[in-house]
């Protein structure tokens, strides 16, 4: 969507700002529908293909967490704080403590278990790249 509020259609990566260290994002306005569900105002029925969009209210509690860790795994206490990392959200998740989750993550793995990993990505709705190093 344009700041003019036009539909655009991305025909070059260069487009979205690919490769930049920044990006600047505007969160749509929304209205009520006749229902009284909130919609985004260029789509009244949800995403293109029908699908209706997960919205998540956020509690005047909650504090967004972001980092970037890259880091190799060799080392014996490098890959146990990870671990304890990974644990740690996972453990928050289980118990309800976190309402929302965006994760980017690439990892280099043994090539058994590439396609297991893979599964597990697409079961939990995302999309597996799987591929030679």
């Amino acid at each position: 969507m344009g700041a003019d509020g036009t539909r655009r259609t991305v025909q070059r990566a260069s487009e979205i700002g690919l490769g930049q260290t920044g990006i600047r994002l505007e969160v749509h306005e929304t209205k009520p529908s006749d229902s009284g569900s909130t919609q985004p105002d260029d789509e009244p029925n949800g995403d293109e293909d029908g699908a209706r969009r997960e919205r998540t209210e956020v509690d005047s509690d909650e504090k967004d967490v972001a980092f970037t860790l890259i880091t190799g795994l060799r080392d014996d206490d490098r890959r146990e704080a990870v671990y304890k990392l990974l644990m740690e959200i996972a453990d928050r998740i289980d118990e309800q403590r976190t309402s929302y989750f965006q994760v980017t993550m690439t990892l280099r793995v043994d090539s058994s278990i590439a396609e297991p990993i893979a599964g597990s990505i697409r079961a939990a709705g995302a999309t597996a790249n799987v591929r030679d190093t």
